[in-house]
């Protein structure tokens, strides 16, 4: 508000001074010419007349009042200029209407563009610390990086190391498995290929007996085979009756 009341001056001692220079110029124009009454001769002759050219001059008469509030005014009156204080007293009246209907939304205006800008400006700084935290932390992770990048690729070496050992293990386990199947399946061929052998032996051995007894065995041994036979088969048969009656009775 001071700054604006001096502006407001300031204008007016311009227009104020703009009013007067022009006012003082008019003036002086509509003054008479007067003669000097040194301009004639002292020397007399055409002498005075060389001298009078050369030392005679023209000066200005006494300036005319200035137009303060006068208005009747115009050309061959007293004041030939308008008034010179109903313009000052307007521009007052302006000032004071400026000042009586301006000053305060200009104030308004004034300290909202101030608090807008005071915002801004803490806006501004904040953007800017923010800018700058993250400025240092993507230059931090940066930094790391090269760290960063080693140690991935040693947590990706050890993995795929411990991935290895494993399928070595499994394998390793497989191959056993697939061993032992296979001795215990050999061993179960062995067996088998054993017992159909010592069959194929016992087989032929009685063959071979029976072919032998057949062939060198006379009638009086036959006889006496079958004698055998018949009266184990007979043994057999009593001790199996004789049995018969004691089971029924337990």
């Amino acid at each position: 508000m001071r700054s604006f009341l001096v502006a407001s001056s300031c204008a007016a001692l311009i227009f104020v001074g703009a009013g007067v220079l022009p006012a003082s110029v008019a003036l002086a124009s509509d003054t008479p010419d007067v003669e000097d009454p040194h301009a004639k001769g002292a020397h007399g002759g055409s002498a005075s007349g060389a001298h009078g050219g050369a030392h005679g001059g023209e000066h200005k008469g006494p300036p005319k009042h200035i137009n303060w509030f006068s208005l009747d005014y115009g050309k061959g009156k007293k004041h030939a200029n308008p008034p010179i204080g109903w313009a000052i007293v307007n521009f007052i009246i302006l000032l004071y209407l400026l000042y009586r209907f301006g000053a305060k939304p200009f104030s308004a205006y004034l300290r909202r563009r101030s608090e807008e800008t005071k915002k801004a400006l803490e806006e501004a700084k904040e953007l800017r610390r923010r800018a700058q935290e993250r400025l240092a932390e993507i230059e931090g992770k940066l930094a790391g990086l090269d760290d960063e990048i080693a140690r991935i690729r040693k947590d990706v070496a050890a993995d795929a190391e411990r991935e290895r050992d494993a399928i070595i293990a499994r394998a390793e386990q497989e191959a056993e498995r697939m061993i032992e199947n296979a001795d215990r399946t050999i061993e179960e061929e062995v067996n088998r290929a054993r017992h159909r052998l010592e069959s194929q032996v016992v087989s032929a051995a009685v063959a071979a007996a029976e072919k032998l007894l057949l062939e060198k065995a006379t009638e009086a041994d036959r006889t006496r085979l079958d004698e055998e036979f018949l009266s184990d088969f007979a043994g057999s048969a009593e001790s199996a009756t004789s049995t018969s009656p004691s089971g029924g009775s337990n």
